[in-house]
């Protein structure tokens, strides 16, 4: 009896536990058509994982879930449909409570939402302070939106490509000009309020967009926001992240020496990159909500395991510490893997990491020899294999007929690895380079129409045509990540020793720069 009535305790208890962790949200928004799908997400850093999903019906949705710990969190409603703006709806959830979204149109991040919950009661005087301005820029995105397919239909003539693209600028144009009032009125918002949640959260976001829009006004009242925070404020997760945004840190390019900070593996030991020296060293930034990040794990396994004697491979997760635990789990990765727990702003910073998956190989020195963004079949392999194998990498020079052919030129720098120059041939008629592209699959690669040659006493020979690629126009990458083609220029002097291949004057311009003609 006393048993049978401590397991009813029990059972009580446990029932009670998991009712006080549920909230629920009621949707009604006029107009909504049955059918459409609303999504809710969680964010755990930059990762958003899928929540739930509820199908409208009669103009109303509901979602009845449980929060992931017991306190109110921030979550996102987001809608499936092409007509809505590709943006979402702040939900501020708590156990044991109802919030209620009621709107009138598509314009998901300005419906109201109801709640007794502090935070959302806050975000919404920043929500109704900011309301027809959010409008405004909900619809120029929505504009911008049906415009994009058009673009990338490849369907134009060139007359009506560059209108469009016209369009879209000064599109993009009005949504900074209403971004800008929207900023204004936050930050006067944030001058005469205490520092909180949904504060802290706003300065995040314009010290984003100083740091990423053009030409933002208000740089001076952000930095000023910034210094109303305490000092335990400024060591947050938030604070560091800001801090970033605002005071960049000094950033590590092709050619210079590796940076390095504390890494933490699973069972919380401190490595450093430094610890590795010695091999070439394979860096790749990571996140469990990449997906072309988890398609790169074969590739990495086979590397592991294929060249362990020259390389070392390392995964820096860009991940909350639980995150990456979870996820370290469930995935085969029996190299390096390691965390700063500074997410994009801590070792992943100081590398200029903006997008991932992102790769970075490390000479055995210690010397940064390559770094780029996006993932293909094959590509880590290729890229790897090309740093290895330079040393060995043997140029020759022949002669057939009236044509000297100089294969696998060595040049005495580049600015890229994107491109590879495998073959020159010289005649009275014409150089021609045979080049490779190499790039992620469906990523694209474009030569510029005022491509040149520079011969050693500064003469320029200009692009004349091509073979495989339209200069000025993008190249999509097909799935093999490479691609050949062949670029023609004028004849060269007889006595040329060595030419510079100079793809125009912009500083991201592809520049291949020393190549030797002769064995001399």
């Amino acid at each position: 009896m006393v048993k049978a009535l401590f397991a009813g305790i029990s059972l009580i208890l446990a029932v009670s536990a998991q009712a006080q962790n549920e909230f629920t949200i009621k949707g009604t928004v006029t107009g909504l058509k049955d059918s459409t799908v609303i999504m809710l997400y969680r964010s755990d850093g930059r990762v958003m994982s899928s929540i739930a999903q509820d199908t409208v019906f009669n103009e109303s949705f509901c979602f009845k879930e449980k929060t992931a710990e017991d306190k109110p969190e921030a979550l996102m409603i987001m809608a499936r449909d092409k007509d809505f703006p590709s943006t979402w709806l702040d939900v501020w959830v708590a156990p044991n409570t109802v919030s209620t979204v009621r709107g009138n149109n598509k314009l998901l991040r300005t419906w109201d939402v109801s709640s007794t919950i502090k935070e959302q009661q806050i975000l919404n005087r920043y929500k109704q302070a900011t309301i027809d301005e959010t409008n405004q820029d909900q619809e120029l995105s929505i504009e911008r939106m049906k415009k994009m397919p058009l673009l990338r239909s490849g369907n134009l003539s060139t007359e009506e490509s560059e209108k469009l693209k016209r369009e879209m600028t000064e599109l993009e144009k009005k949504q900074d000009s209403v971004r800008h009032i929207i900023s204004k009125k936050e930050i006067e918002i944030m001058q005469q309020t205490p520092v909180e949640t949904i504060w802290m959260d706003k300065l995040r976001g314009l010290s984003m967009e100083m740091k990423y829009m053009k030409d933002f006004p208000y740089k001076k009242e952000v930095f000023a926001l910034y210094e109303k925070l305490s000092d335990d404020e400024k060591q947050s997760a938030i604070g560091k992240e800001i801090s970033v945004y605002l005071y960049p840190p000094v950033t590590v390019k092709e050619g210079d020496e590796m940076a390095d900070a504390d890494l933490y593996d699973l069972a919380g030991n401190i490595h450093h990159l430094a610890d590795y020296k010695g091999k070439y060293l394979l860096i790749d930034f990571w996140s469990r909500g990449c997906g072309p990040c988890m398609m790169a794990l074969p590739e990495m396994k086979e590397i592991f395991e294929t060249q362990k004697d020259k390389v070392t491979v390392i995964s820096l997760s860009t991940d909350t510490e639980k995150g990456w635990k979870e996820v370290s789990k469930t995935k085969d990765m029996p190299w390096v893997n390691l965390n700063d727990f500074g997410g994009m702003s801590g070792l992943a910073a100081k590398y200029n990491v903006r997008g991932i998956p992102h790769y970075v190989i490390i000479s055995p020195e210690g010397i940064i020899l390559h770094s780029w963004s996006g993932y293909g079949k094959g590509l880590l392999k290729r890229k790897l294999n090309k740093w290895i194998n330079k040393a060995n990498r043997v140029m020759t020079v022949k002669k057939e007929g009236n044509t000297t052919i100089v294969e696998s030129p060595i040049e005495k720098s580049s600015n890229t690895e994107t491109i590879e120059i495998n073959r020159i041939e010289l005649t009275d008629t014409e150089t021609v380079f045979h080049m490779k592209a190499f790039n992620a699959p469906g990523y694209w690669v474009s030569i510029s129409k005022d491509t040149y040659l520079k011969t050693e006493d500064g003469t320029h020979f200009p692009l004349k045509s091509a073979d495989g690629i339209t200069p000025e126009e993008r190249f999509t990458m097909p799935e093999s990540g490479e691609y050949s083609f062949k670029l023609h220029f004028p004849p060269l002097p007889a006595d040329t020793k060595t030419v510079d291949f100079i793809e125009s004057d912009c500083d991201s311009c592809f520049k291949v720069l020393g190549l030797p003609l002769t064995k001399e």
